[in-house]
């Protein structure tokens, strides 16, 4: 289907994930004439004066990503704006282009999608182009109470009064639940890295680690040369303490071996004395027994 040349539209680029504005395009002829009630207009208009929103949900996604409370802050607001995905279009009733929180601007290529649901839920078929194109979906149901008018069923008071309620509302806290969640491919990127910059510190604090452990050994094997420095001085002197007792025996052995080859000499001289002595004596006695 070619667009005509009476209308504005908004070209998504699914290669460099950017959007291209062209400003004639039959809206009729793809969207219909259908009339939105008085509280549908009211929610859009509202939504995109405020500058933030702070939704409450309680889904999957809140919960993973820490809490069930999330204010969104945009710079740009454009309400009910037409997309081109591939060869078809869609209308989102609001597009805004995030400036917060950085961790889901970053996720969402700054991109958030908000359909106000009054009285007909979403589209699938409008869900799958934008889930294909990679946008996120935040679905708000309007409060019962607001009411499903036309413009021509509602008093000027009425209509007054309804803005009011409106703006009030969103002005505080909202439920909403995100039925799409695509991850950017700068978001993946930026992931790796994180990762990258992860195991880089990681690194680094396992060097400094090894380092550490490596002073630590250093200091260990430096203390252990100078306790084994001691020990071999201490062995040293044992060994020379040794060598002199050893002397010192040696000596004695040697002194020894002296007194007792003297003591032998001196013990033959005196048998040889003792037999002398003998000799004498039985001599005499024999010459006085022959007189």
């Amino acid at each position: 289907m070619e667009p005509s040349d009476d209308g504005p539209k908004l070209t998504y680029n699914t290669a460099n994930k950017t959007f291209s504005f062209y400003p004639q395009f039959d809206e009729a002829r793809y969207f219909g004439t259908k009339e939105e009630s008085v509280t549908h207009r009211y929610c859009i208009e509202e939504i995109s004066k405020l500058g933030k929103i702070t939704i409450k949900s309680n889904n999957d996604f809140a919960t993973r990503m820490g809490g069930n409370l999330i204010t969104f802050s945009y710079k740009y607001c454009f309400p009910e704006i037409i997309l081109q995905i591939g060869d078809n279009y869609i209308k989102p009733d609001i597009l805004l282009y995030l400036r917060g929180p950085s961790d889901l601007a970053l996720r969402w290529n700054r991109l958030l999608a908000v359909e106000v649901v009054v009285s007909h839920d979403l589209n699938g078929e409008k869900l799958k182009l934008m889930e294909k194109a990679k946008i996120p979906v935040l679905r708000i149901k309007a409060n019962k109470k607001w009411g499903r008018k036309k413009e021509d069923e509602m008093s000027d008071k009425e209509k007054h009064d309804l803005r009011n309620w409106i703006k009030n509302t969103f002005k505080k806290k909202y439920t909403g639940d995100f039925l799409l969640d695509p991850k950017s491919k700068a978001l993946l990127e930026n992931k790796t890295i994180q990762m990258l910059e992860l195991e880089k510190t990681e690194m680094a604090v396992q060097g400094n680690t090894y380092q550490k452990q490596i002073q630590e050994l250093e200091v260990r094997n430096k203390k252990l040369k100078e306790r084994n420095q001691e020990l071999l001085l201490g062995v040293q002197k044992q060994q020379t303490a040794f060598e002199n007792q050893a002397r010192k025996v040696n000596s004695l052995e040697v002194e020894n071996k002296r007194t007792t080859k003297k003591a032998k000499s001196m013990k033959k001289t005196y048998s040889y004395a003792l037999i002398v002595l003998l000799v004498v004596a039985l001599t005499e006695t024999m010459i006085i027994l022959f007189r």
